[in-house]
C-alpha cells in the first residue's frame, strides 16, 4: 500500500512540475517511480537508445500513441533524473545520435 501511494504522489508530482528545461534543475526521483510516471501518464516505454558513462547511463523513452518523449539519465545510486522531453520526435535519427541532439 505505501509503494501505491509514494509511486502516485510521484506521478501527481510530475503532472503538476513543469518538466525541466535548460535553466530549471533536471526531476529527480527513484528509477523505478520516474519509469512508472513515464509509463502511466505519458504512455511512454524505454527505447534501445542509450549512452553510458562511468557514472549514468541516459535513455530515451517515447510513446508513438502520444507523440512524447523523454530524455532520463540513471545515476548509479538508483536515482533517475528528466533531462528534457518534447513531442514529436524524430524517428529517422537513431542510436546515440538521438541523444546528442535531443540534450538540452
Amino acid at each position: 500500500m505505501k509503494t501505491q501511494m509514494n509511486k502516485l504522489l510521484c506521478v501527481i508530482a510530475l503532472a503538476f512540475v513543469p518538466h525541466a528545461t535548460a535553466a530549471q534543475e533536471p526531476i529527480c526521483m527513484p528509477g523505478d517511480q520516474l519509469e512508472a510516471a513515464l509509463v502511466d501518464w505519458y504512455g511512454e516505454a524505454p527505447m534501445p537508445e542509450t549512452v553510458s558513462s562511468p557514472t549514468s547511463t541516459v535513455r530515451l523513452w517515447a510513446s508513438e500513441e502520444t507523440g512524447t518523449w523523454t530524455l532520463v539519465t540513471y545515476l548509479i545510486d538508483g536515482t533517475a533524473c528528466v533531462l528534457n522531453d518534447g513531442q514529436d520526435l524524430d524517428r529517422s535519427v537513431r542510436g546515440a545520435d538521438i541523444i546528442a541532439k535531443l540534450m538540452p
